[in-house]
This record gives structure tokens, sequence and C-alpha cells, in this order.
């Protein structure tokens, strides 16, 4: 595709199709275009589970515990690679997410991101959320991320998450 001026020269085909169909790319100092994928629909559930996500988060940088605890089911499993944490009551999870609220503070943590990356959910039955957290210090550095995987059962509205999988 020949560049004059910095004014793109489209072959006669090409320019019957509306702007707004083609997207540019650029890569390895070329400059390519080609229809623009589909917009990603964002179902209201999801949207949902990012809401939730983000207060979560919050909760977490707050040290609000007791309300994080309240959306889980006893006992809870906790997942970390090969090992498995039975949690069996709301305070043995207050005092987990107390005790990781302590370590992540003293590596000065100030900010945690969650992203919704994929949900599987019923209306009443199993539930999986898959959700990507990024961690950041106080100076605004990345401290990295996670990617954690909720599942649990939903009646209705009300979703209990039943075991986590980092």
């Amino acid at each position: 595709m020949p560049v004059v001026d910095n004014i793109l020269h489209f072959p006669a085909k090409q320019r019957q199709l509306p702007l707004t169909t083609m997207e540019v790319t650029y890569q390895g100092g070329r400059i390519g275009f080609a229809p623009k994928a589909a917009k990603r629909e964002v179902r209201p559930m999801q949207s949902t589970f990012q809401s939730e996500a983000n207060t979560f988060a919050a909760q977490m940088m707050k040290g609000e515990f007791a309300d994080i605890a309240s959306r889980f089911a006893f006992p809870f499993l906790v997942y970390i690679g090969d090992k498995v944490m039975v949690l069996k009551t709301p305070e043995h999870l207050v005092k987990a997410l107390s005790l990781y609220h302590v370590v992540l503070s003293e590596n000065w943590l100030s900010l945690i991101t969650s992203n919704v990356l994929a949900s599987q959910c019923e209306k009443d039955g199993p539930c999986k959320i898959s959700i990507e957290n990024r961690y950041f210090a106080t100076d605004g550095r990345d401290l990295g991320s996670a990617r954690i995987n909720y599942f649990g059962e939903a009646q209705g509205a009300e979703r209990k998450i039943q075991m986590v999988e980092y």
C-alpha cells in the first residue's frame, strides 16, 4: 500500500466499503486494513459480576472481611496450586482474609483492580466466574496479577461461593 505525504491510497474495491467497517492495524512497519470484529456484547449478568468483583476488591482494601464472608458457603475450599485449605466457618475466612490483607499491606499494596474474564452461570444451578486481579503499589507500580476462579451455586439472584482456585 503506497503512502504519499501521509495520505493513504486505497484500491477501488476498498474505497467502496464504509470506513466504519474497517480497522487499521500497524505491524512490522506495515499498515493494514481489515474488517472490524463485531463488538462483544456485555450481558447483564456479566456486568453484574463485574460490579460484584469491583465491590469485593474495594471491600478487601477497606478490610470489610465480614461483608466478604457473607457471600460464601461453608465449609469453603481454597485451592492454591496443588494445595487445599478448608475454611469451616465465616470466622475462619475473616481470619484468613485479615492475614492476607496484612501481607498485601506490608508490600505497599494500595489498589486492586478486578476484571471478569469469563462467567458460566445458570439461574438456579452451578456457577463459575473467572477473574483477573491486578495489584498496584502506593507509588503506582504494577505488582502483578492473579487469575482466580470462583465456583458456587446460584438460587435466583442469590449466589454463594463454595470454592476458589488460585
